[in-house]
């Protein structure tokens, strides 16, 4: 695990733990809550997730998150092989992005029956 809480990760930051996260083989949980990622840093974090096939679980809760990102998001992780958590609470996303999120969870409980 790699709690990163509580620390402003500024854009250079996000790119090198983009590229990190990238080839990791041994992180399972990683919680970047209250970094002030915003929605191009959750959308780098994003790009490379697809190259990780060993996290668990992602907290990116209060890093002021819009629809846009979390559909992002949303996209990446309904492809990802071992992903089962992704916390986005206290973020700014809207009534409809959350069906979109509620819908995808139904889809991924579907899918692993």
């Amino acid at each position: 695990a790699l709690p990163i809480c509580n620390n402003p990760i500024t854009e250079e930051g996000v790119v090198s733990l983009g590229e990190a996260i990238s080839g990791n083989t041994s992180l399972s949980h990683l919680s970047l809550l209250h970094t002030s990622l915003g929605d191009t840093g959750v959308e780098v974090i994003a790009t490379h997730l697809g190259s990780n096939k060993h996290l668990k679980e992602l907290n990116l809760a209060y890093n002021s998150i819009t629809d846009t990102a979390a559909r992002v998001l949303v996209e990446v992780a309904k492809k990802h092989p071992t992903l089962e958590k992704v916390h986005l609470y206290f973020n700014n996303i809207s009534e409809e992005g959350k069906c979109s999120l509620r819908e995808l969870r139904r889809e991924i409980r579907k899918s692993t029956r």
